[in-house]
């Protein structure tokens, strides 16, 4: 991803100008939500850095460092902002690769770009919100006797259970334009969401099941609703098509998940060619929306 040189990130040298970073103009409207959680990140991160060569809890804070890189990479990764993901990218491997007195100074750098990026991008939101009025979409939780979702003409009914707010976000633009969306933020809202739709003869045509979520994860909450299932009778092609999104790659994840009876797997970052080639093989997308939609 991404043209930038950002080798002087390891060797000291110059880093391409933060200006010049660029948004796809399709995902101004996940720009505001992006901007603001990179803020308290940033915060993290700035924080992590400064222990760090003040020589405070070394092996902690660098554990700190490399947990907000690679959060603001997935994050990046999903809103389409290739510089910044490369950035982090590599800033990541630096951290493995340089000793602790030239991580030391190399994290101060990598702040100081970080910040000046996002100033460049605050600039960018202010003008999206003045030239993008799109539809607004609302984020509301599961709750089983208040139902929210953004409406859609295409017929599906979607539940989309992710505890990341960018990636709902995401999900949610993404996936409105093919029907109803309705969001539930860790996997035991989402079995209630799914027992609820097969309860009032309205079941889900999708579900879309990040792994790794707070009191149930997603292949606890894949095998409680294919359980829920096989107690109504439901199988083969009447059951709800499910695609697994989750930052885990390794073959076991990926063998775990379609053991568990998921019907695609995703690794994040998210984005629109690779949701779409899914839907695609799902039946969900026709061919004439093709050459739109990528």
């Amino acid at each position: 991803m991404g043209n930038g040189d950002f080798s002087g990130i390891k060797n000291k040298g110059p880093l391409p100008d933060p200006q010049q970073i660029k948004v796809p103009t399709d995902l101004y409207d996940l720009l505001n939500e992006y901007v603001d959680s990179a803020a308290s990140m940033l915060q993290e991160l700035e924080a992590a850095a400064l222990a760090y060569e003040a020589g405070k809890n070394r092996e902690e804070n660098a554990a700190a460092v490399r947990r907000v890189l690679h959060k603001l990479k997935g994050e990046s990764g999903i809103v389409g902002v290739d510089e910044i993901y490369e950035f982090c990218h590599q800033a990541e491997f630096a951290m493995e690769e340089l000793s602790d007195d030239e991580r030391s100074e190399m994290l101060l750098r990598v702040k100081d770009w970080l910040d000046a990026a996002f100033q460049h991008l605050t600039g960018k939101t202010t003008i999206a919100s003045r030239e993008h009025t799109s539809e607004s979409t609302t984020d509301s939780e599961y709750r089983p006797d208040q139902q929210s979702s953004i409406e859609s003409s295409s017929g599906l009914k979607i539940l989309i259970a992710e505890d990341d707010f960018i990636c709902r976000k995401f999900l949610q633009t993404f996936l409105s334009k093919y029907g109803d969306c309705f969001v539930a933020v860790n996997g035991r809202e989402a079995v209630e969401a799914v027992k609820e739709a097969i309860d009032e003869a309205r079941p889900y045509d999708l579900v879309c099941l990040d792994i790794m979520m707070p009191e149930m994860d997603g292949y606890e909450a894949l095998e409680a609703i294919r359980q829920i299932e096989n107690e109504h009778g439901i199988a083969g092609l009447d059951s709800v098509k499910v695609i697994m999104t989750t930052a885990l790659s390794d073959s076991s994840s990926v063998i775990g998940a379609f053991r568990e009876g998921c019907e695609a797997y995703i690794v994040k970052p998210l984005g629109k060619r690779n949701f779409f080639e899914e839907m695609k093989k799902l039946g969900f997308v026709n061919l004439s929306e093709s050459s739109n939609a990528k």
